[in-house]
């Protein structure tokens, strides 16, 4: 198949695999009179960004999201979106919503809250933070 002219070798079965998309739409039962969608090899021809499919097949192959610089997942979230691929879009989402709260902790040193336990101090911003990227660090123990 050409995706905005990088030739990609893929199956039928792997580009429908996340269930009804723009790809089971595409290769549904009157594929074959859709000459349009050939290039002039008679390869499948998307007319997209070859770059931006490449993390798309991936993801359709393995069921992994990779996205490799100098991709962003913005990018690559307008094409899933574009392909209707739900399962992706969702993926994303929730990476770019985690990764905003990680930015959010890492930038917004106003918004730290004292956490006081077992007679430590710790602070950050918990409120809806994947707790493996908080960092503690012991400041001064006080005795009450």
């Amino acid at each position: 198949m050409n995706v905005g002219g990088v030739v990609f070798s893929t199956t039928e079965s792997t580009l429908c695999s996340a269930g009804t998309s723009f790809f089971t739409s595409l290769l549904g039962d009157d594929f074959s009179s859709k000459k349009s969608t050939s290039d002039s090899h008679n390869r499948l021809f998307i007319d997209r960004d070859g770059a931006l499919f490449k993390p798309i097949l991936n993801w359709l192959r393995t069921g992994v999201m990779e996205v490799e610089l100098p991709l962003t997942l913005q990018m690559v979230l307008r094409e899933a979106q574009f392909f209707s691929l739900s399962g992706l879009v969702s993926e994303i989402e929730a990476a770019l919503m985690e990764q905003e709260q990680v930015e959010r902790l890492r930038t917004c040193p106003d918004q730290i809250i004292p956490i006081r336990t077992d007679g430590y101090y710790l602070k950050g911003d918990y409120e809806g933070a994947p707790l493996t990227y908080l960092t503690f660090a012991l400041t001064k123990r006080y005795v009450l």
